[in-house]
């Protein structure tokens, strides 16, 4: 099956994302940032050879920004589909498998993964049913199956809360699913992760 590369994010609107920067950051510093972000990731995404690249934005595909990397890559645009997070998520990596497609699941808030690291997953995937890049917040910063996943597989986490990590590898153990881990990276979501981002995005 061919490789695909699914980025998740928000629509870069104005006081809706990096909330967690202010007050630090101005809204419109915060905005910037987000975008910048989801550029860096699209660029990783698009470089790694021979997978596909999804889009796949809230609230829809309507945004300016969203249009305006979709030009500059070779990505396509979808819309997230469920009631929470995990369940966007199943629909989306759900989506792709059912169209012959491995996916690797990545959020927009990563800067630190590199081809290599993807390298490392989509290897892990020859051998588990189930791969994870865990957050150094407790959370992770990738997700990729080569099975597919019950709707409600992910009802119950408690999303944004240092427990993600250790509850989706409790709902992968309860459905007997292999399950392998990567080396952990972090995430910018306060303030004070900026300092991380030097040499890697001007922002």
């Amino acid at each position: 099956m061919k490789q695909c590369i699914q980025i998740f994010a928000k629509a870069p609107i104005e006081g809706q994302v990096k909330t967690r920067m202010q007050p630090e950051l101005d809204a419109t510093q915060s905005t910037r940032l987000a975008e910048k972000l989801l550029h860096h990731s699209c660029c990783i995404a698009a470089e790694y050879s021979n997978a596909e690249v999804q889009l796949w934005c809230s609230p829809d595909i309507e945004h300016s920004y969203f249009k305006k990397l979709s030009n500059e890559f070779p990505l396509t645009l979808f819309a997230q589909k469920g009631g929470h997070l995990g369940q966007r998520m199943i629909n989306a990596m759900n989506y792709a498998l059912n169209s012959s497609l491995y996916p690797l699941l990545i959020g927009a808030d990563c800067p630190f993964i590199t081809n290599q690291y993807l390298d490392s997953a989509f290897e892990q995937l020859e051998q588990y049913d189930v791969v994870l890049g865990p957050a150094t917040d407790g959370g992770y910063v990738l997700i990729g199956s080569k099975q597919l996943l019950p709707k409600g597989g992910f009802d119950g986490i408690d999303w944004g809360t240092p427990n993600v990590l250790q509850h989706t590898v409790r709902k992968f153990n309860e459905r007997g699913l292999s399950c392998s881990m990567l080396a952990a990276l972090a995430d910018i979501d306060r303030y004070q992760d900026l300092e991380l981002l030097e040499g890697i995005i001007q922002w």
